[in-house]
């Protein structure tokens, strides 16, 4: 069909080829009209305007406007993006039509369905892969047949492969390759059990995915011991050598057929040598001249390229690439072995500025944040038709697409999701021990000696090398499968540690523990507990210091800082705990990155008491509490270690819950706390609820939507030097509640200054009388929000405001009305604000 004219014939196309239900075209066009914005007339511009909302992929905007409307639907599946493509075929991110479900779906070209070879290979695969069922081993769900197009069902892995990884960023931290190398030998360990041997083993094929997991792809060259008459099909079509050159043992050159899991072994340690040194080990020559190195030549040494390895690693290395087989570990289970001193320690999964970015469509609502590439440019083809360019990062695989600029569309319908995710201050965490590890132990086959004993090998005939599509990752934990074997000796520590909750086994008993109370109570000064898995489900857990000050200065995260670990009670009542964290008398304590759901089975997520200097919660999401999410009962902190809530996303859909409940009395206030940064979002009663006297606390740059009042202040004993300050308050039936308190105690001190409100039925609002230590200036609202009734007119008053420049990045721009969410505001660095 014609490339599209306008913009009537792009969503005509669009219509036709049933990637979009008609629904939701009609509410972005709707959204469009009520923004009163005015749709580009270029058919590429309107692209990008609905790739940037998420109504299109970016792969099916590409097709769309180049009059490409069929073949979007791959049996049960959806196409939505293009992954990759090699000499097997190529990749879509596809989903299927009734479950959702995202799946990796590798189609055979249809110019090789009438091949043999090829459709025998492809089927091939799909057995290998099916025969497989390891966390290091990508799986396969189906294989089927459309028409003329044979397909394979995997997994949908969201990672980047270990050759982008280090081209992209570099060598990798000595701790880390080792980790990566022992997960892929755990895999290969567990295909040579089941008789298969890889025989394409390379950093392309070795994947790792936002939780660190490892993943060993593409069995399209697997050779079967079992079953398959000895590699009958590549020998019936006189395919002599398979294997990437690059990282080719030197008997596979010589024949593939032949070749048993000391092959890959050898693979893997060109691939180790890559990780360590960011070079293959002979990066130059012809196809020829490489698998020649590989059979006479030594790699460069490794100590010349990267001082710092350990001889031991070194030796590692080494062995795995000895020309002779003899020399070579036996199995990957001896490399492990060898490997276990150096994965004793966690190290943290990749950072996102490591992994790839999809379009919003492609990624759904799961993680909205992932969903624009961060640079895009308009551009067009060869052949003059707009194209949008844009780089995978799955697997190295390359797309020819670009979206217009997405600043030239307006945000009106920004997902609120992507505009208010906070960043994470958090410290990466070391992924090296605190001391030298051990030195592996010897075994019949020594490592020691780097320079194995060389054997030539004769040169067989040369065919070209296969390139293989790459698949996405899995979960593994941390970049490896079972660091350490019992009876290693674990790494000696002197001063703070860390230490880490997970359930996993075979880890050392000194720093590893299945539940956070035994970590807590076997935690020091200074230390730092990290927990790994997720979901984490466990009691509720009481953080209570000691006269000895054994918990100061503790810090309490998840395990990496650019993901999240949620905290859920088990299932089934629990009884004599309020909250699921229920911290009293703590000194120093900081606990961040990390959700709590406490599933409607608990009064609170946590709870604090007594005095609190120095309390960090930070870059938490709390939810599920019927009560209130965080209970601040007669806590105390000295003015000059205050108590800091910072970034809090407080969820709340039960009706008669609180998002922050202060409650103290006039012996015990609640004092020398700052709330700030937060999030408050759901359908309950208060955001923050003061229950009696509160000291010194600040409730400043929070955003609230959507309770029945925003700050409600009650109590005998009212409230004294309380700010609120440069909040936005939305969708509210009131924005502050005063309620009736005796006439000889008013609230004293409360200061209501630089606020927000939209769309509240009254600002304030309090019984019928004044209250002289109220003051309420500089304020701000929308023409749907009443300044409130019943109150001193003065201190009531809501004025108007007048937009400072757009350069004005003072606080006053907090107050700054603009289109980007449904808030209508934005914060002092000009980023939309707001719930979500």
């Amino acid at each position: 069909m014609p490339v599209p004219a306008n913009n009537d014939e792009f969503l005509d196309l669009i219509r036709k080829s049933g990637v979009v239900e008609e629904t939701r075209i009609k509410a972005f066009l709707d959204r469009v009209e009520q923004a009163n914005a005015t749709i580009p007339e270029q058919p590429i511009k309107f692209a990008s305007w609905l790739v940037r909302d998420g109504v299109l992929t970016y792969f099916q905007a590409e097709q769309i406007l180049q009059g490409k409307y069929k073949r979007f639907s791959i049996g049960k599946y959806k196409v939505l993006e293009k992954l990759g493509i090699g000499g097997m075929g190529q990749v879509f991110l596809c989903e299927h039509k009734m479950m959702r479900r995202r799946v990796a779906v590798k189609v055979l070209p249809i110019a090789n369905s009438d091949n043999e070879a090829a459709r025998d290979r492809f089927y091939r695969e799909a057995r290998a892969v099916a025969a497989l069922d390891h966390p290091n081993i990508v799986r396969a769900y189906d294989v089927d047949q459309d028409d003329n197009l044979h397909f394979l069902v995997m997994e949908f892995v969201d990672g980047t492969n270990l050759h982008d990884l280090v081209k992209k960023h570099g060598p990798l931290d000595i701790t880390r390759a080792c980790h990566f190398i022992y997960a892929s030998a755990a895999g290969l360990e567990y295909a040579n059990g089941m008789g298969i041997v890889h025989r394409d083993i390379k950093p392309g094929n070795i994947l790792v995915d936002r939780n660190g997991i490892v993943k060993i792809l593409d069995m399209g060259l697997a050779l079967f011991f079992r079953g398959e008459d000895d590699d009958g099909l590549t020998r019936h079509h006189d395919e002599n050598v398979l294997g990437t050159a690059d990282y080719l043992s030197p008997e596979q050159a010589i024949d593939s057929h032949t070749v048993d899991i000391r092959a890959d072994i050898y693979s893997l340690g060109g691939t180790f040598y890559y990780l360590l040194t960011g070079s293959a080990p002979f990066p130059e020559g012809s196809v020829a001249q490489k698998l020649l190195k590989h059979q006479t030549a030594e790699p460069k040494p490794l100590q010349e390229r990267r001082p710092e390895v350990p001889d031991e690693v070194v030796a590692i290395v080494a062995k795995m690439m000895a020309k002779d087989t003899a020399d070579r570990y036996a199995t990957p289970g001896e490399l492990m072995a060898d490997l276990t001193p150096y994965v004793q320690i966690p190290i943290a999964p990749p950072t996102e500025a490591e992994m790839p970015k999809f379009s919003r469509a492609a990624v759904g609502n799961s993680n909205a944040s992932r969903g624009a590439p961060s640079s895009v440019s308009l551009s067009g083809s060869s052949s003059g038709i707009p194209s949008l360019a844009f780089q995978s990062s799955m697997g190295g695989a390359q797309n020819s697409m670009v979206i217009a600029d997405p600043k030239a569309a307006p945000a009106i319908w920004e997902d609120i999701a992507a505009a208010t995710t906070p960043n994470s201050s958090a410290d990466t965490p070391s992924t090296k021990p605190r001391t030298a590890p051990p030195p592996p132990s010897k075994r019949s086959s020594p490592v020691a000696d780097p320079r194995p004993k060389k054997k030539k090998l004769l040169l067989g005939g040369i065919a070209a090398g296969v390139l293989l599509a790459v698949l996405g990752a899995y979960l593994v934990f941390g970049g490896k499968s079972k660091p350490g074997t019992p009876g290693t000796q674990a790494p000696v520590v002197t001063g703070p540690r860390t230490l880490y909750v997970t359930k996993r086994t075979g880890q050392s008993p000194d720093v590893t523990f299945p539940t956070l109370a035994s970590a807590v109570a076997k935690a020091g000064p200074g230390d730092t507990i990290k927990l790994l898995d997720d979901p984490h489900v466990e009691p509720p857990v009481r953080i209570i210091a000691n006269s000895a000050g054994k918990l100061t200065g503790v810090v309490i995260e998840a395990g990496n800082p650019a993901s999240r670990v949620t905290l859920k009670p088990p299932p089934g009542p629990i009884s004599g705990k309020r909250g699921f964290l229920e911290l009293t008398a703590t000194d120093g304590l900081t606990i961040r990155n990390l959700d709590i759901d406490a599933r409607s089975q608990l009064d609170f997520c946590i709870t604090i008491q007594g005095k609190i200097d120095g309390l960090v919660l930070e870059n938490l999401t709390l939810k599920g509490a019927a009560t209130a999410d965080l209970f601040v009962e007669k806590a105390h902190a000295s003015p000059d270690r205050r108590a800091r809530f910072d970034r809090l996303a407080i969820r709340v859909d039960a009706p008669n819950c609180d998002g922050i409940q202060f409650v103290g009395d006039a012996n015990t206030p609640v004092n020398s706390v700052i709330v700030e940064n937060c999030r408050f979002i759901g359908r309950g009663w208060n955001a923050v609820h003061f229950r009696g006297p509160a000291r010194d606390v600040d409730f400043r740059n929070n955003r609230v939507y959507q309770f029945e009042q925003g700050v409600l202040f009650e109590g005998p004993d009212g409230a004294s030097a309380v700010n609120v300050t440069r909040n936005t308050f939305h969708s509210l039936n009131v924005g502050i509640l005063l309620k009736d308190k005796p006439p000889e105690n008013p609230p004293n001190s409360v200061n209501l200054s630089l606020n927000y409100f939209a769309k509240c039925k009254d600002v304030l609002r309090g019984p019928d009388r004044q209250f002289p230590g109220l003051q309420a200036n500089d304020n701000a609202r929308d023409q749907e929000s009443r300044p409130g009734e019943g109150m001193n007119p003065q201190a009531a008053e809501v004025k108007g405001y007048t937009l400072p420049p757009p350069d004005n990045d003072s606080d006053s721009m907090f107050l700054l009305i603009g289109d980007a969410s449904p808030l209508k505001a934005f914060g002092p660095k000009k980023i939309a604000i707001g719930a979500q």
